[in-house]
């Protein structure tokens, strides 16, 4: 989980670390943690940064009993976040022992079930929507793809088939050493380099709600607007599932 960034364009509106806001009475954080929990993840490394790490650390040992019962944590420091997102799954790789693994943002909102789709994808891809109805497409990275391969990941680009959804599998084996070779590593060309070395395909979850939480405004509508629509979605599913959340 790359829960590194200092989320400064948040901050600039609410003066508390975005991981710890509450949406619906849960810190976002607690989205994707119990997501990935109710889906079976059992050991989940969080990559941090070191001016963040105590105020992440109290949130997650706040989460619910499905994580804190079922779920081992580990946390790694990315003492240089200003480096990118990029660089925090390549800090974490060392930690991982699993052929296969799942590389969540911190920040985005989605049920158990979207965790699913992904994972049972074969091999490596990158958990894609066609038709995205709850994020602000003009600032999403994007995927395209040729003859049902990744060839182009980022934002802005044309053209595209799917936006990405924050939630990927990926293969331990890949070639990591020869896609970490600059200074700043964002997720987007990290991913980007790894499909011109190895397939990798889309994982399309389209139709499963979702939504990620970037700025101010994304908030508002999460709380009380439009998007307000996935919150009720996971939550439903989690009590479905037997957790049980405070709101």
């Amino acid at each position: 989980m790359l829960a590194a960034g200092l989320g400064t364009r948040f901050a600039r509106a609410v003066p508390k670390l975005k991981l710890a806001v509450p949406i619906g009475g849960v810190p976002l954080m607690h989205y994707p943690l119990t997501s990935l929990a109710a889906a079976g993840i059992d050991r989940i490394i969080v990559v941090v940064n070191n001016r963040t790490m105590g105020t992440v650390k109290e949130v997650v040992e706040s989460a619910p009993q499905v994580i804190t019962d079922n779920v081992d944590i580990e946390f790694v420091i990315n003492s240089a976040p200003e480096r990118g997102n990029g660089y925090s799954l390549l800090l974490a790789l060392p930690h991982i022992n699993e052929s296969r693994f799942i590389v969540s943002m911190a920040d985005h909102i989605y049920p158990p079930r979207l965790v699913k789709l992904v994972y049972n994808t074969s091999g490596s891809a990158l958990g894609g929507d066609s038709s995205p109805k709850y994020i602000n497409v003009s600032e999403s990275t994007r995927i395209h793809v040729e003859g049902g391969k990744v060839v182009r990941v980022g934002k802005g680009i044309e053209p595209y088939e799917f936006v990405d959804v924050g939630v990927h599998v990926l293969e331990r084996d890949l070639n990591y050493p020869k896609c970490s070779i600059e200074d700043t590593i964002e997720l987007s060309s990290l991913l980007e380099c790894l499909a011109r070395e190895s397939v990798i395909k889309v994982a399309d979850i389209t139709g499963v709600p979702w939504t990620e939480i970037d700025t101010y405004e994304d908030y508002v509508e999460v709380t009380s607007g439009s998007r307000r629509a996935v919150l009720e979605e996971v939550l439903s599913e989690w009590r479905d599932l037997g957790i049980s959340v405070r709101e």
